[in-house]
């Protein structure tokens, strides 16, 4: 008889899992042999990690929701908006409109306001909406 050197059954630090064997009826394709991919079985919603650039990816035709009870900080060199970005394009351009064409110039002296511009701007004559 051998004495056990431990006494613990069927505890979470025992827990281990077999990352990717899947049987042929479930193979997954189009897969990338170069990244980690965290996917669906239909492959509509991926994330992908690349180890050389560490760039991450999603790819979805969903939703994406971040929900947070804390500050959300997204922090880049620049941040482009394509397609559905549009909504707040037209938001941020609109503001800028706004505040171009209901400011007002003083002398300095807090007296004597000179005025709103004397051309208006609108989204035609603004330089809002340059691609890159």
């Amino acid at each position: 008889m051998q004495i056990q050197p431990e006494f613990r059954m069927h505890d979470l630090s025992d827990g281990f899992a077999f990352i990717g064997p899947r049987s042929l009826p479930r193979i997954i394709s189009n897969y990338s042999t170069t990244s980690m991919q965290i996917r669906s079985d239909d492959g509509v919603a991926i994330v992908d990690i690349n180890p050389v650039t560490h760039a991450i990816n999603v790819t979805t035709t969903a939703a994406i929701n971040i929900t947070t009870t804390g500050t959300a900080t997204v922090k880049a060199a620049s941040i482009l908006l394509q397609n559905a970005g549009s909504t707040l394009k037209k938001l941020m351009n609109d503001t800028v409109i706004a505040l171009f064409n209901n400011h007002v110039h003083t002398n300095g002296n807090g007296g004597c306001q000179y005025g709103s511009p004397t051309v208006a701007a609108t989204a035609a004559n603004a330089n809002f909406n340059r691609a890159g």
